[in-house]
């Protein structure tokens, strides 16, 4: 829940000020960290996975590079 007011508030911050915008994005990026972590383990338990097609794909997706 945390995560959707970050984002909407950096969404209504578009119009504000930079300064506004700027501390907007700075929360976004705040809230986003434990999706961040919870998606690198994610991407470690597939790499430890049994190797298969689907899996290739996911890592695609969840893939910073």
């Amino acid at each position: 829940m945390e995560l959707i007011r970050a984002q909407r508030a950096y969404l209504d911050a578009a119009g504000k000020s930079e300064s506004e915008l700027k501390e907007a994005a700075e929360d976004y990026l705040k809230a986003t960290g434990p999706y961040d972590a919870a998606l690198q383990e994610f991407h470690q338990y597939l790499l430890s996975a049994e190797p298969s097609e689907l899996i290739a794909v996911e890592l695609e997706h969840t893939s910073d590079s």
